[in-house]
């Protein structure tokens, strides 16, 4: 077996990262026709600055009450929400308080019970 070059590691990369994408969009599509509101979901969380706001907003959502996998989906919203909200505010992204202090996604992760 020939060792591999660093243009071919690089395609390889490529591919499996197409793949992944593809897969992402897959499962999001999927998700999306199981729970017709997570579209309107995810647009009213880009319009959202006020972490206590959404905490309140998740504390009456079905979303407590849903299957675990929306679960988990809507708890990756909120991962990918904080971050871009930490990256607009020029804060890092990984923001892990020291216990006791809490986060975003660490209340959120509590209140939807995903593990």
């Amino acid at each position: 077996m020939k060792p591999m070059t660093l243009q071919d590691k690089q395609d390889e990369k490529g591919r499996l990262l197409s793949a992944y994408k593809a897969g992402e969009r897959q499962r999001w599509a999927d998700l999306c026709e199981e729970e017709p509101r997570f579209p309107r979901i995810k647009s009213e969380l880009r319009k959202m600055r006020n972490p206590t706001a959404l905490l309140v907003r998740l504390s009456d959502s079905w979303v407590r009450r849903a299957p675990m996998e929306h679960r988990r989906a809507m708890l990756r919203l909120i991962d990918k929400h904080a971050n871009r909200e930490c990256r607009f505010a020029g804060r890092p992204i990984l923001d892990d308080p020291v216990p006791p202090g809490r986060n975003v996604f660490l209340v959120a992760r509590e209140m939807l019970a995903v593990r």
